[in-house]
């Protein structure tokens, strides 16, 4: 009986009906973005690259069968195989002739060798598209992973037709180098490293550096960030392979691999006018100072303004990576240390800034990037686009003016890099001022 005398009677329950009614009718509808066009644009724009990418290898790489990088490659497989010494320059120009294939003496460490040993075996036509179609596989295994790995925003078919599209990537397929399998083992990392597989990402790295001597540098970041799982991850695994590469070839192959790669990184690439690192351009300054001033101790200060300048590279990557670490952001700064990797080197050539994907895919699909990190980004996409401008006039139109594309080509791979170093630090100094704007 009190419970019914309790109750709402019907004028007041119409009453609480109407208002609930006018609350969910007066409700602002979510505004959705209309997925169907936006989506089929997404897929146009795959198609794009798509049709580009398959005109890049009818039309220019097609022709690369028989030039470096991939004649060098086949080489020296093909001396490895026949237990030649591929670092000596003697050996390879009884083999060039007899292959009709363009080579330099190897520069790679001995275990990259077994690799092409069994190219080696095929007609170099065949081996060639064996190896293009493995090159090619490499890259997308590279890109969805890292695309995953990346974030959640934005449209992940828009984003790899964009990074497919990047000009370094073209520049990388048409030489035919071998940068896809480090990224590769990059992109890996950066899967370790988002889900705190220290020594996952360690083991990727070592072998990383066991393809390529100079990925070994990204370590330093980890010794900085004191990592010791990962550390020892990646020096066991350095141990191991140096073991076999000792026991298979011999500790004096290994010795002339060591020489033969310090000649490589030294001042012998510097004078080439599409080098575009720091080191490059600092020594052609210093040659036209030498020339207009001679007697100075110009080689004293070329060393000297390239170790400040890799000083301070390497001090902003640290303070970069540690506001990332501090901000709970352990994959910004291994992006920042792979960009770092880039201007570090004496030898830049446009389809190095390959690995500036790595970033750029941070900050197209991560959240808490910062306006001015992801207009740096832009900014350096947008100067290797030129640079991809550059290349194929050079390909097509202006094969007589080689110095003056190739001028052309360094000075874009130059500003793409400084631009593409700022934007990934910007990207880490910028990640603690989204951690406090986050609301709670």
């Amino acid at each position: 009986r009190s419970a019914g005398r309790n109750a709402p009677s019907g004028t007041e329950n119409d009453r609480l009906f109407s208002s609930t009614v006018r609350k969910v009718w007066n409700r602002p509808m979510p505004i959705t973005p209309p997925l169907t066009t936006t989506r089929w644009r997404d897929w146009a724009l795959l198609l794009a690259a798509a049709v580009y990418l398959f005109a890049l290898y009818y039309f220019q790489v097609s022709s690369q069968e028989r030039q470096i990088d991939f004649g060098a490659y086949y080489v020296w497989g093909f001396a490895a195989r026949h237990g030649l010494d591929p670092y000596r320059s003697s050996v390879l120009p009884p083999i060039m002739n007899a292959l009709q294939v363009d080579a330099v003496p190897a520069n790679y460490p001995p275990l990259v060798l077994l690799a092409f040993e069994p190219l080696s075996l095929l007609p170099v036509r065949m081996a060639f598209w064996i190896w293009c179609g493995t090159n090619f596989t490499l890259l997308l295994a590279g890109l969805v992973i890292m695309i995953r790995c990346a974030g959640e925003r934005g449209s992940p078919v828009a984003i790899l037709s964009l990074a497919l599209l990047y000009g370094p990537i073209t520049d990388e397929l048409y030489w035919g180098e071998s940068d896809l399998f480090v990224m590769l083992l990059i992109a890996l990392s950066l899967r370790a490293i988002r889900r705190s597989s220290d020594v996952a990402c360690g083991v990727s790295l070592a072998l990383a550096a066991l393809w390529k001597a100079f990925p070994a540098a990204i370590l330093v970041g980890f010794i900085t960030d004191r990592r010791p799982r990962l550390l020892l991850a990646a020096a066991l695994t350095l141990l191991v392979g140096a073991a076999v590469s000792v026991v298979i070839f011999g500790p004096a192959l290994n010795l002339e691999f060591a020489e033969s790669a310090w000649q490589a990184g030294s001042s012998a690439l510097l004078p080439y006018s599409s080098n575009g690192s720091f080191a490059a351009l600092i020594t052609r300054g210093v040659q036209l100072a030498a020339r207009a001033y001679p007697g100075a101790p110009w080689p004293a200060v070329r060393l000297a303004a390239i170790l400040i300048v890799e000083v301070v590279l390497f001090l902003l990557a640290v303070h970069g990576a540690s506001i990332a670490n501090r901000s709970g952001r352990p994959e910004f700064a291994f992006a920042l240390w792979v960009a770092w990797l880039v201007p570090l080197l004496t030898a830049v050539w446009f389809h190095r800034l390959t690995f500036f994907l790595v970033f750029l895919l941070l900050l197209a699909r991560a959240e808490g990037t910062s306006t001015r990190s992801r207009r740096a980004g832009l900014i350096s996409y947008g100067l290797a686009q030129m640079g991809l401008v550059i290349a194929w006039t050079r390909w097509l139109i202006l094969p007589a003016h080689d110095e003056l594309t190739q001028n052309g080509l360094g000075a874009a791979t130059f500003l793409a890099m400084v631009f593409g170093f700022s934007a990934a630090y910007l990207m880490c100094a910028d990640s603690r001022s989204a951690l406090v704007a986050k609301p709670s």
